[in-house]
């Protein structure tokens, strides 16, 4: 039996001594005695278990922070407003303050729909029940940085760049500065907000950088921290094969030595004279021991059947193979590359080419050139794109491995005419994407970790946890599962360190004060993202109040009393 059961059968019982005991001792008034009795029971059911009844679903008003006191006036009278924490409202006691939004919706049963107003619903807020509408209305737009994109990680030697969009400022200028104050990048916003600040990572560390917004008299309106990590990378193993020396292998061997790789080379310089470094044999161990090998279609025409053989099982179990296209292919060639996904099409594409991203200048100093070719786009990936969005490269998969092929003749005139930045990119990005995977899996990081807001951390083990720059230590308890992550609330800014194992992984956390107009648009983002329309939910049960229940109770119980006291025979 449950607890509604037995408080039954306690009544029942109570009422039918009281009616028993009523009529065997007499007295006046029997028939109302017994009346009273039973609705004195009655009221005490009422009161312990209170009936509930249908009641229409309503709307309400939900002020969140950043909401202003003209639109708090402005809402309209008499509807149902709950006040969520950090928004101001004096001692109007027209608002209901609330812990959280959960907490209102469990308070108010009847609510069918929200009207948001304010900068939104921060993340412990935004798991709604289905079915409630959500009308958002935000107030003043936050004035200073509201989107920045940043990379948390970056290889040494690699391009990256600060990106973002401004709002409410007018002919700003941005400054990325360094830990010394001294200025790397320097750009104005374009008329609708958007900048961009070009970076080189120079060498392994947490690097910590200030991006400062400007207006156009050269006050300072913002300054955000932009932390960056630079990882050095596992070097690579790169094997070069070459039917003949030219310019674009010397220098690409070059840019593999000068950035840290072990790379072997085998180059034909006429019939049975060969250059070799390393002496690389096409073998199954060499292979397997190599990250990627760049082969020309005059070198593959002379690879035997036993080096074909060793090379499929390879790039089977994950070797990457950048096949350089250097002139016209033999049918055999041809045949071989479709094969492995990349069948190559003559065509009559305009030799010349720019890359994305040149100036004008360095496009015409470089003056680059590729082979007139296309490969088919529906089975493969472009692997380089030139400024006209023509394919400079693309790749395909083959078992574990992966098979590009690379149609520029002449890159290494980016060296020539001064864009050493943009040839390392440009090849870096090459052998990242097609050499063999490898390195140590890492955890999910926040993007944007702040003091005292809950940032989420996953992919770790149950021993993981963190350490500030003061060395205080934060045990994280990550849920079952096959994400496995743990929720985190920072409480210092900088620096901070994920232990989990024998791995570190730096991570940056901002303080409250820092990026608000960008907390603040990002909350707004995520809110506008929950707008809905109410669904046709039915009516809900309203549970009555107990305080009239209890007088109703009171004033019976009171009344039984009287007569009980009146009716008594006298002795």
């Amino acid at each position: 039996m449950n607890a509604m059961q037995i408080t039954a059968v306690i009544l029942l019982v109570a009422v039918v001594a009281g009616l028993w005991r009523t009529l065997r001792r007499g007295g006046r008034w029997p028939a109302w005695r017994c009346i009273g009795q039973v609705l004195v029971a009655a009221a005490l059911w009422l009161l312990l278990y209170p009936p509930s009844i249908p009641q229409a679903r309503v709307s309400a008003i939900v002020l969140s922070p950043g909401v202003d006191s003209a639109t708090i006036a402005a809402r309209a009278p008499g509807l149902l407003t709950l006040a969520l924490p950090d928004v101001a409202v004096g001692d109007d006691q027209t608002f209901e303050r609330v812990p959280d939004l959960a907490t209102g919706l469990r308070r108010h049963p009847e609510i069918g729909e929200l009207r948001i107003l304010g900068d939104g619903l921060d993340a412990r807020d935004r798991e709604l029940p289905d079915g409630i509408g959500i009308a958002f209305e935000p107030g003043q737009p936050p004035l200073g940085v509201v989107a920045l994109e940043a990379p948390g990680a970056v290889e040494a030697g690699s391009r990256w760049a600060v990106r973002g969009r401004l709002a409410g400022v007018d002919k700003a200028t941005l400054e990325l500065r360094d830990h010394d104050d001294a200025v790397l990048a320097t750009v104005t916003a374009g008329e609708d907000g958007q900048f961009e600040l070009p970076m080189t990572a120079r060498f392994p560390g947490v690097q910590d950088f200030r991006l400062r917004v400007l207006d156009a008299d050269a006050s300072v309106l913002e300054e955000l921290p932009v932390a960056v990590v630079v990882r050095p990378g596992d070097a690579l193993r790169s094997l070069f094969v070459a039917g003949a020396a030219d310019a674009e292998l010397k220098y690409l061997r070059r840019w593999a030595l000068d950035s840290g790789q072990r790379s072997a080379s085998r180059i034909a310089l006429s019939r049975g004279i060969e250059q070799r470094q390393q002496a690389p044999e096409l073998d199954a161990a060499t292979l397997a021991a190599a990250d990627l090998l760049v082969i020309d279609e005059r070198a593959w025409a002379g690879l035997s059947t036993r080096e074909k053989s060793a090379l499929m099982t390879a790039l089977d179990k994950g070797l990457g193979l950048l096949l350089r296209v250097t002139g016209p292919l033999p049918a055999s060639v041809t045949e071989d590359w479709a094969d492995l996904g990349l069948a190559l099409e003559p065509g009559d594409r305009d030799r010349s080419v720019e890359l994305a991203g040149q100036t004008n200048e360095r496009a015409a100093a470089s003056g680059l050139t590729r082979w007139p070719a296309s490969v088919d786009a529906a089975k493969s990936v472009a692997l380089a794109r030139a400024a006209d969005g023509s394919d400079l490269g693309r790749w395909t998969t083959h078992g574990q491995g992966r098979v590009g092929v690379w149609l520029l003749l002449d890159s290494y005139r980016l060296l020539l005419g001064g864009d050493s930045a943009r040839y390392g990119t440009l090849w870096s990005e090459v052998f990242a994407t097609l050499a063999r995977a490898g390195g140590r899996t890492a955890p999910s990081l926040p993007e944007r970790a702040r003091v005292d807001r809950r940032s989420i951390v996953c992919g770790i083990s149950s021993s993981a946890h963190i350490v500030d720059a003061a060395g205080a230590e934060v045990s994280l308890l990550p849920e079952s599962g096959e994400r496995q992550c743990a929720a985190w609330w920072p409480g210092a800014a900088g620096w901070h360190t994920l232990i989990d194992g024998d791995a570190r992984w730096p991570i940056f956390v901002l303080a409250t004060d820092q990026g608000r107009a960008l907390l603040r648009s990002e909350i707004r983002e995520q809110t506008a993202a929950l707008v809905r329309s109410a669904a046709a939910l039915p009516k809900v049960d309203a549970v009555l109040p107990r305080w009239p229940l209890f007088l109703l109770w009171l004033l019976l119980a009171s009344g039984l009393w009287w007569l009980e006291r009146k009716a008594a025979p006298l002795r």
